[in-house]
């Protein structure tokens, strides 16, 4: 009797009329720790040399070129808060087929100097518009005080 063989999954690499795939990456999972977020994004066929990650105050943009299952992409243009930029960084782990980014949250005012100013938790990795806002904004308004006008947007 032969031995079964494992057939890994072939993505097209292209929509059909020769131009390469692109994937939005919609599942990803994140963590909040008490000075960084990170997430973790499967890319299947990931490699070092195809992962560009493009760090801003407000978001990021991630983009993965693999062979054989197309470009992944993830953007998010608006982050539940700011982030120290040269602090912010990613790696590829090749074989677990997962690009993991770390963003450094800002130190709130006052911190190292008063034992009660801490990192802020983050609820939501980034906001999204419509009532999510809403939801937030009191809760936020009520802990922490006046919000910035750039969130009220």
């Amino acid at each position: 009797m032969p031995v079964p063989k494992k057939i890994a999954p072939r993505a097209p690499t292209n929509d059909g009329a020769g131009q390469p795939l692109t994937v939005q990456v919609r599942d990803y999972a994140w963590s909040d720790d008490v000075d960084t977020v990170v997430l973790y994004i499967p890319v299947p066929g990931v490699r070092r040399s195809g992962v560009t990650v493009n760090f801003r105050d407000e978001g990021f943009d991630m983009r993965a070129e693999t062979d054989g299952h197309g470009t992944h992409s993830l953007s998010v243009s608006r982050l539940y808060e700011r982030v120290l930029v040269p602090s912010c960084s990613h790696k590829v782990l090749e074989r677990k087929e997962k690009v993991v980014i770390s963003l450094r949250k800002l130190d709130p005012p006052g911190y190292g100097r008063d034992d009660w100013v801490a990192h802020k938790t983050w609820p939501v990795l980034h906001f999204s518009g419509g009532c999510m806002r809403l939801l937030c904004i009191p809760i936020i308004c009520i802990a922490l005080g006046p919000l910035r006008t750039h969130q009220l947007h």
